[in-house]
């Protein structure tokens, strides 16, 4: 491939162009080069693929505001930008406005929320936050327990 030449590889730097292949009349080094960069890319560009999201279109689309029905958890608008930063466990809880709720825990729970950290054994009775008795009633690893 005229890829390994130094002076191609110099060319196509400094034209910034694949026209730096100017003997390659069959377009073939043109092809093969393209087909590496293809291979190359497609892994780090794609990412990792959620598939139940991916093949359900209903995931696909949230309206901002809205709450997700397995978890309770706010959507939230996010740019780029702020998608590395963002912790559902902190960044999306709806906010309480009921005070502590107590529920039973049908599991052992461990989840990294701030305030407070949950955790708990099965049948374990805890007093916490709705936005935290919401999501794990929701999941199903806790009942609301009567006031």
């Amino acid at each position: 491939m005229d890829l390994a030449r130094p002076e191609t590889q110099k060319a196509i730097l400094e034209r910034q162009t694949l026209e730096s292949f100017p003997h390659d009349k069959t377009g073939e080094n043109r092809k093969e080069l393209l087909g590496a960069l293809a291979r190359a890319l497609s892994v780090p560009l794609q990412g990792e693929m959620d598939a139940p999201v991916t093949t359900d279109v209903h995931r696909l689309i949230r309206m901002p505001g809205s709450l997700h029905g397995g978890t309770g958890f706010i959507v939230r608008t996010l740019s780029r930008k702020d998608l590395d930063s963002f912790n559902p466990f902190t960044d999306a809880l709806i906010q309480d406005t009921r005070g502590p709720t107590k529920v039973m825990l049908a599991k052992a729970v461990d989840y990294p929320f701030r305030e407070p950290p949950l955790k708990g054994q099965e049948g374990e009775v805890l007093s916490i936050p709705s936005p935290l008795a919401l999501f794990l009633v929701l999941r199903g690893e806790a009942t609301v327990e009567p006031a």
